[in-house]
C-alpha cells in the first residue's frame, strides 16, 4: 500500500495532518506579528532618539545665543561709557557758556548742554563746597525739572541762568495781565554799594541791604522779611515778563539757589523809581561754580511798599546787564 492510499483510505491521519498543517501556519503568523511589533518598537526608539538629538541641538543653539547676546549687550556696554568718558574728557572745564540762549553747565566731572537738557540727581551738594565730602541736602523746592525729555511742560526758571535748577513745572505757574512798565526818571546810578543819599526813605535801603545780605551771607530768612505771603511774584527773563509764581513757592526756590551757590560779589548797579510807586534795584550777582571759576548773572529786584516796609513783587535774572 502507497503513502498516498494510507493517508487517504484513514481519516484520522488526514485529521493529524491538517491539525499540524494550521499549528504551523498560526507559529508562522504570530513570529511574523512579533518580527512585525519588534520592527516598530525600534522606529520609535529611533524616531525618540532623533527627536531628543533635536531637542538637545536646539536648546544648545539657544544657550550659545543667549551668551552671545550677553556678550554683545557686555561691549555695547563698554562702548558707550568709554564714549561718555571721551566727551566728558574732551568738553572743556567751562562753567556758563551763553551764545544764543545756549547754556551748559558744568557740575562735578559732567557738562549739561540746555539742548541736550539737564539731568541732576534730587539730592545735590550743597553748601561746604568740597567736591571730596559734599553735603547732600534735599531741595526745599519741590517741583524743579531737571530733564525737559520726562517733563515737556516746564519753563525756565528765575535762576535758569546760574546754571542750577533750570527749570519749573508749568501746573506751579500763573500767566497774568503785565502792564507796561513806565519809570518817573532816569535810574540812580550806585557808586558806594548804597541807594540812599541824604533825605531819602531808609527803609528801600535796608530791603536792598537785606537782599545783598541774603546772598553773600547765606542767609534765605533775610529774603524772608521781604516777601508777602498774599502776593504773587512776577518773574523777568532778559527783562521781559514770562510767569508769576505764588511767593512761598519763590522763597523755597531762593532758599534752594543760595544753599547752592556761592556769591562772592553783589553790587547794586542802579535803581529806578516806577510810577505806581515801586522801585526796581538792578544788580551784578558773581558767584564761584564748583570748579572755581566766578560767574556773573544780572538780577533786578522790584519792591513795593508794604506793611511798613518793602517787600519783593517782581524778580528777573538775564546773561547781559538789564538796566
Amino acid at each position: 500500500m502507497s503513502t498516498r492510499s494510507f493517508i487517504n483510505q484513514s481519516p484520522f491521519v488526514s485529521v493529524i495532518l491538517a491539525i499540524t498543517l494550521c499549528f504551523v501556519l498560526s507559529v508562522s503568523a504570530v513570529a511574523a506579528r512579533s518580527d512585525q511589533n519588534k520592527d516598530k518598537q525600534d522606529r520609535g526608539k529611533v524616531s525618540e532618539q532623533a527627536r531628543n538629538n533635536d531637542r538637545d541641538q536646539k536648546n544648545e543653539r539657544n544657550d550659545r545665543n543667549q551668551k552671545n547676546e550677553r556678550s554683545d549687550q557686555g561691549k555695547k556696554t563698554d562702548r558707550n561709557d568709554q564714549s561718555k568718558k571721551n566727551d566728558r574728557d574732551k568738553k572743556p572745564n567751562g562753567s556758563i557758556k551763553l551764545k544764543n540762549n545756549n547754556v551748559t553747565i558744568k557740575i562735578g566731572d559732567k557738562n549739561w548742554n540746555h539742548n541736550e537738557h539737564y539731568a541732576y540727581p534730587t539730592y545735590r551738594p550743597v553748601k561746604n563746597y568740597d567736591p571730596a565730602h559734599p553735603v547732600l541736602r534735599q531741595t526745599h523746592y519741590t517741583h524743579w525739572v531737571f530733564d525737559l525729555r520726562t517733563r515737556p511742560s516746564s519753563r525756565r526758571s528765575v535762576y535758569f541762568y546760574f546754571g542750577y535748577f533750570p527749570y519749573v513745572q508749568t501746573t506751579y505757574i500763573r500767566i497774568r495781565p503785565y502792564v507796561s512798565v513806565s519809570y518817573c526818571s532816569a535810574p540812580i546810578i550806585i557808586n558806594d554799594g548804597y541807594y540812599l543819599n541824604r533825605g531819602s526813605s531808609y527803609e528801600i535801603d535796608d530791603t536792598l541791604a537785606d537782599i545783598r545780605s541774603a546772598w553773600l551771607d547765606g542767609r534765605s530768612d533775610l529774603i524772608k522779611r521781604h516777601i508777602d505771603s498774599s502776593r504773587e511774584i512776577a518773574v523777568l527773563l532778559d527783562g521781559k515778563y514770562d510767569y508769576s509764581i505764588a511767593s512761598s513757592d519763590y522763597l523755597d526756590m531762593t532758599t534752594d539757589a543760595i544753599d547752592q551757590m556761592k556769591t562772592v560779589a553783589f553790587t547794586w548797579q542802579s535803581v529806578r523809581k516806577r510810577t505806581d510807586g515801586s522801585y526796581t534795584a538792578y544788580a551784578k550777582h558773581t558767584y564761584v561754580d564748583q570748579n572755581g571759576t566766578a560767574q556773573t548773572v544780572y538780577v533786578s529786584y522790584t519792591i513795593d511798599g508794604y506793611r511798613g516796609g518793602y517787600d519783593i513783587v517782581e524778580v528777573g535774572s538775564s546773561a547781559s546787564p538789564l538796566n
